[in-house]
């Protein structure tokens, strides 16, 4: 056999796959996550590492299997990414920076001041980074919007949008803790 034969077979069964268990996936990804627009995200990314792969044995042989293994360990990986996402969101810090009056509703003299000093230490630290990050930090802490509304707003990637976001917040954080803030 030769290896166009073998590629051929192999697109064939990926094929296949994919219109076999489309439905019962789809349905199982609803319920695992408990929402449409997740599950599509997730059905996307298992269909991409699916195509990646398709010559694999394991792909070729065992489809099902592969497709729903895939599948979890991409939720698995999603809600680790949202854990450390709302570990540094429960940051003091950050919720000092975004919304002072959190921590104190009506802030004396002297911490308006200090919140001020560190809001000017982040805008400066905002402008050693490239300005996509920056422009990221402050969409996401400054407006409120999710890394999926910003995905969609600017055309890049979640996945780069919470790298960028993640790199732009350790980069205000070490500027902050340089002065002592």
């Amino acid at each position: 056999m030769n290896n166009d034969n073998g590629d051929c077979d192999a697109a064939s069964r990926v094929r296949e796959a994919v219109q076999r268990h489309d439905g019962v996936l789809r349905n199982f990804l609803r319920k695992a996550l408990g929402s449409r627009e997740d599950a599509e995200d997730v059905l996307q990314e298992v269909y991409v590492r699916l195509l990646q792969r398709e010559k694999q044995e394991a792909v070729t042989d065992y489809p099902r299997s592969y497709l729903f293994v895939t599948a979890t360990n991409i939720i698995r990986d999603r809600r680790r990414r949202e854990r450390v996402k709302e570990k540094a969101y429960r940051d003091p810090l950050v919720h000092n920076l975004e919304q002072p009056e959190r921590v104190d509703p009506h802030p004396s003299a002297e911490s308006a001041v200090v919140w001020r000093e560190g809001v000017e230490i982040v805008k400066g630290a905002l402008q050693h980074i490239k300005p996509v990050y920056a422009e990221i930090f402050s969409m996401h802490w400054g407006e409120g919007l999710t890394f999926a509304e910003i995905s969609r707003r600017t055309g890049i990637p979640i996945r780069s949008v919470e790298r960028y976001a993640g790199y732009a917040l350790a980069h205000c954080k070490r500027a902050l803790e340089k002065r002592n803030w």
